[in-house]
């Protein structure tokens, strides 16, 4: 009995042996799939991953893609605008050449009933002459003898010429005797600003204000200054659209918040949001002016950068000639010819011209690489304090100042250079000590070299605007 019962639980053991076995091979068989799953969701992550990187760089590159159309799409809009221009400029002009044919032919048959010996009726003639007169009057010169201060006769367009001193090619004017002085610090392009409201007797809109035209600096010295100062604090705290960040400028912005405001800057910065530069950073951006200014087509460059100095002593840096080459490595010199008054804190209410500030007019000659001439400026350069509304610290401005109103050169062993909008903004910043005060530089430079390559200077005027920045900065590096 005993061993019939030892027979029965071993097959009974025997069964739950197999039963065992058939439950691991189905664990096994589980942990497999298990482990597939597992792999499958794994690369199925990793695909997630790659997929989100790529639309974020799609995003990106959309993004771009939509700030360059609506680019395109404003210098379209710009260029609808001229041709339309064009087309009433050429229909103005064909309507002037056929009175002038009018005009003419009645002259003609005038002289021919003379000859034959018709009577003329004078009425008739003096009726015919005034009322088809000739669309292109002779224009006296004018010369600063004749003008009267604050004349709106003084809006020269370019290739009218203007009597004034001759210069020496790097020096002071040259004077003769009965020639009067009176236009020493020359003309400015103004087709750009809006001196409307500044001229007196004031000009409705502006007429007569093309894309080149030049106003003698003497004359109007106030509304120029006034109106240029302006316009170059607007286009330099404009943190807008019109930017575009380089690409390295734009991998720094993408990771931080734009437009973060530091303690105290609703008084030193009251325009936001702001773009703001560290210590080691130099931010650039292309962009620009469509303002039917001058050459507007060529880009416009803004960068930024922290100096570790008070704004005052870079402002003062760059005001003093004798230290231009100690942040410019291409400087050959530059020379004040005309200083109209000292003093960058000086007020408005001390000064004859009513602008504060330090206002000179200055040449420059600079011999940069791969161009076998040299480079020469002459520039109005106005630095002042900011005023009131416009935050703490200080505006350079500078825009080339011709010695005739055609704004050409006569010189043959140098180029002159269009500076068509030069600014420097100097705002004060805490530095790392309490008792520290540091400068964030923000610049434009818009500039017209007849022989620069544009291909070149688009090209490189990115890196210029950066080295510039990054030269001022090692004079204080610590």
């Amino acid at each position: 009995f005993q061993l019939t019962h030892l027979k029965t639980n071993q097959i009974t053991l025997e069964g739950h042996k197999q039963a065992l076995q058939a439950v691991s091979s189905e664990t096994d068989e589980v942990l497999s799939v298990v482990q597939t799953i597992a792999s499958r969701m794994n690369h199925a992550r990793q695909e997630v991953t790659i997929l989100e990187n790529a639309l974020k760089n799609a995003m990106q590159a959309l993004e771009h893609d939509r700030a360059m159309l609506t680019k395109q799409q404003a210098q379209l809009e710009r260029l609808e605008r001229q041709r339309i221009q064009v087309e009433q400029n050429a229909k103005d002009s064909e309507l002037a050449v056929k009175q002038q044919l009018v005009y003419v032919s009645s002259l003609q048959q005038t002289a021919s009933d003379i000859r034959s010996g018709k009577m003329v009726d004078a009425n008739k003639q003096d009726h015919l002459t005034r009322s088809v007169s000739s669309p292109f009057p002779e224009r006296q010169p004018l010369s600063p003898k004749q003008v009267s201060n604050h004349s709106n006769s003084l809006l020269i367009p370019q290739g009218e010429q203007v009597e004034t001193p001759r210069t020496d090619n790097f020096g002071a004017s040259k004077m003769d005797e009965n020639t009067d002085n009176s236009n020493k610090a020359g003309f400015l392009r103004v087709g750009d600003l809006d001196l409307s409201a500044l001229l007196q007797p004031p000009l409705t809109g502006r007429p007569n204000m093309k894309e080149d035209t030049l106003m003698s600096l003497d004359e109007n010295t106030e509304a120029i200054l006034k109106s240029l100062n302006k316009y170059a604090y607007d286009v330099v705290t404009d943190e807008g659209s019109r930017w575009v960040a380089t690409r390295d400028s734009e991998r720094l912005l993408s990771k931080r918040e734009p437009g973060e405001q530091l303690p105290g800057d609703e008084v030193t910065c009251p325009k936001l949001p702001w773009h703001y530069a560290s210590d080691k950073d130099i931010l650039v951006w292309v962009g620009q002016v469509d303002d039917g200014g001058y050459c507007n087509e060529l880009p416009v460059i803004k960068a930024r950068g922290i100096v570790k100095a008070p704004p005052k002593d870079v402002l003062d840096l760059f005001i003093d000639s004798s230290r231009v080459k100690e942040y410019n490595k291409m400087s050959l010199g530059r020379q004040d010819e005309c200083i109209f008054q000292e003093g960058t804190d000086s007020s408005a209410e001390d000064s004859q011209y009513g602008c504060g500030g330090s206002i000179k007019v200055v040449k420059s000659m600079n011999k940069p690489p791969l161009i076998r001439k040299t480079i020469e400026m002459r520039v109005l350069l106005h630095a002042r304090r900011l005023e009131l509304g416009e935050g703490e610290g200080y505006l350079a401005v500078s825009r080339s100042a011709w010695e005739n109103s055609t704004a050409t050169h006569d010189g043959t062993d140098s180029i002159r250079s269009d500076m068509l909008m030069g600014v420097n903004l100097l705002r004060p910043l805490p530095g790392d000590d309490d008792d520290e005060v540091y400068c964030e530089l923000t610049t434009i430079t818009h500039v017209f070299s007849p022989g620069v390559p544009q291909v070149l200077a688009k090209k490189m005027a990115p890196t210029v605007a950066a080295n510039f920045i990054r030269d001022v900065q090692a004079i204080w590096k610590k």
